[in-house]
């Protein structure tokens, strides 16, 4: 009913049901977002100076991964699109490539995480990099390098550069209203409960925020913060400040993004078909009445 009102442009009846759809959503989950500030704080506690400056570990063979991370519906999807439309570079989607290895390296039947660094030793590490670079390679992309775009690898800045110094990694930002509202009126299959409540995305967004602000800290012009906006305002500007971060030499192929055939699994499958647009900046707006919770903790005027 959401969706019908809104093509109808009558956005009053459209938000109020948003609201009701979420609020029944959202009583289907046992979820609890103190919990995930409290496990992305534990995070940053534990993974400072010197996890990153123990000794260095072998070379891992395999596709060099880059890794595309960020809030859902933050253009995670579009920039790995970019990436993968160079001739050197494939996409591995939402592969999760680093909780899968910690995974097989755990003991239990879920992955205590910052928990079970502690039991890490150098072996570890490397077998950890080993497990990840097959992941990726399940991916079967052929290219020298691989794509995950795992929006969630924001827990794991400090691991990815504790097994790769130089890891590439792509952080994606997007106004926080514009990515908030896009989660509010998203149904996602499975995870990211916090986004049926506003004032749970409004404390998810600032947990995620400070332990970004925590890698920043940790490991200065290690991550290549790529602000949507500034992408659909100059799109070969920072397509080419994208590429040269990667090391990757320019390709016309990278403007054109949208006319690549590689199949997409995430809800932008649509979008990224399409050349870059304007539409969803501040699209939040005409349900300003129904958004005020997450309007004031974002403190927008």
């Amino acid at each position: 009913l959401f969706r019908v009102f809104e093509r109808r442009k009558d956005f009053t009846i459209a938000g109020e049901y948003l609201v009701q759809a979420n609020s029944q959503r959202r009583q289907q989950h046992a979820y609890n977002v103190s919990d995930e500030e409290e496990t992305m704080a534990r995070i940053a506690e534990s993974i400072g100076p010197g996890f990153l400056e123990a000794a260095p570990l072998p070379s891992v063979p395999g596709p060099a991964p880059i890794f595309v991370l960020g809030l859902p519906r933050s253009g995670t999807t579009l920039i790995e699109q970019i990436l993968s439309s160079h001739s050197q570079v494939g996409g591995a989607g939402e592969c999760n490539s680093v909780y899968k290895g910690l995974e097989r390296l755990s003991a239990g039947p879920t992955v205590e995480f910052p928990a079970l660094l502690k039991k890490f030793r150098t072996r570890d590490y490397a077998r950890l990099g080993q497990m990840i670079i097959q992941v990726l390679q399940d991916a079967n992309t052929g290219k020298p390098f691989v794509v995950d775009k795992t929006t969630s690898n924001y827990l794991y800045v400090g691991l990815i550069k504790r097994l790769w110094p130089d890891a590439l990694i792509v952080h994606c930002q997007r106004d926080p209203m514009d990515c908030a509202w896009s989660n509010f009126r998203m149904q996602f299959k499975s995870a990211n409960e916090y986004s049926y409540d506003q004032q749970e995305i409004v404390r998810y967004f600032a947990a995620k925020e400070r332990l970004m602000d925590h890698w920043r800290t940790l490991c200065p012009e290690g991550v290549l913060d790529l602000s949507y906006e500034d992408m659909v305002d100059d799109q070969e500007g920072q397509t080419r400040r994208l590429l040269d971060y990667c090391g990757l030499a320019w390709e016309d192929a990278c403007l054109d993004f949208h006319e690549n055939t590689r199949s997409v699994l995430t809800a932008s499958s649509v979008q990224v078909r399409s050349p870059i647009y304007k539409t969803s900046l501040k699209a939040w707006e005409p349900y300003r009445d129904i958004l005020q919770p997450m309007i004031k903790g974002f403190a927008v005027p």
